[in-house]
């Protein structure tokens, strides 16, 4: 014989679930802090650094950021998690920028964003001198923390280099270069490269 029917709505068809007491909460709490406590490190990291992107720390563009990883034992864990920190005014701050890197070669590489820190840039955009400082933790998950040395931005400021072309380079009332005005635009150009 089949059982009855039951609808959901009826009372007392579904039971409210029995919550575990908070002993035993805290021993499963204490079971997984036991369990992480004797995980055996298998990594080392060290040596984080910023590495210097070409045309230099730029805000809100992205930057590469590494650290040297040493294996203690055999791992096929090979990920390395990058976070971003700001510090104004004494005040660090988590700027969410979460990059992950694998070793490769001893080294594990990441870009993270230099994203504006909100505080800082309300005072950037009256005073454009005022720095602010960035750092980045590395971590693994079978092994340590470490922490990159600061960062200031903004770095200093780019020489400004002003210039000007002399003679006859355009035709009245056209937008054609004239030839005899070639060399003077090579000579800008070559001083562009060289003052980069």
């Amino acid at each position: 014989m089949s059982e009855p029917w039951h609808d959901i709505n009826d009372p007392g068809f579904f039971q409210k679930p029995i919550k575990d007491s908070p002993a035993k909460q805290q021993a499963v709490t204490d079971d997984v802090a036991s369990a992480n406590a004797t995980k055996e490190q298998e990594v080392t990291l060290s040596e984080p650094s910023f590495i210097k992107p070409g045309t230099g720390y730029e805000f809100n563009k992205k930057c590469k950021a590494k650290v040297k990883v040493e294996y203690l034992k055999e791992t096929p864990r090979k990920k390395v998690t990058f976070n971003l920190f700001s510090v104004y005014n004494d005040e660090e701050k988590d700027m969410q920028c979460q990059a992950e890197g694998f070793e490769k070669d001893g080294v594990a590489e990441a870009e993270l964003t230099l994203f504006y820190n909100d505080t800082h840039y309300d005072d950037y955009c009256n005073d454009p001198t005022k720095t602010l400082d960035y750092f980045f933790k590395a971590t693994h998950s079978t092994g340590n923390e470490v922490k990159s040395p600061m960062l200031t931005m903004p770095a200093k400021p780019k020489d400004v280099h002003r210039t000007r072309l002399v003679g006859m380079l355009f035709d009245a009332n056209k937008c054609f270069l004239l030839p005899q005005g070639m060399d003077g635009i090579k000579t800008i150009i070559t001083f562009r490269a060289t003052n980069v």
